[in-house]
């Protein structure tokens, strides 16, 4: 497990990096869209509260993300449950977050890993 930690971790912050850039495309994009305007009222009503309610559940997404990865190459001891939560929650993001959460999924889940993780998040362990 511990080899396939620091791969984990740059993954998360790899990917974490993909979407803090998606998060500020849909801010972009809803700037743009308020600026040339909305013809049918529904639009009007709806879309400019859509697209930063977007944009901040994808910047939220990323900022976890980060956390989780930065907590997997420190070997925190919570980064491992922040992992399989994010997986779990990734796996519906198709192609890389599907990739990434079976992965992540792999690595972290087995009661081994577990063993193996407490291991190496006890402080002396660290620098391994």
């Amino acid at each position: 497990m511990a080899r396939h930690l620091s791969l984990l971790a740059i993954l998360w912050i790899a990917i974490s990096g993909f979407r803090l850039l998606g998060s500020g495309g849909v801010f972009f994009a809803g700037r743009m869209m308020h600026r040339v305007g909305y013809p049918d009222p529904f639009a009007a009503h709806f879309i400019p509260r859509l697209f930063p309610m977007l944009g901040g559940f994808l910047f939220l997404g990323a900022l976890i993300g980060f956390l989780c990865g930065w907590g997997l190459l420190q070997k925190q001891s919570w980064a491992r449950t922040l992992g399989i939560v994010l997986a779990a929650f990734s796996i519906l993001d198709p192609p890389f977050g599907t990739a990434l959460g079976i992965f992540t999924l792999w690595v972290l889940l087995p009661a081994q890993s577990e063993q193996e993780f407490s291991v190496l998040a006890t402080p002396g362990n660290r620098d391994r």
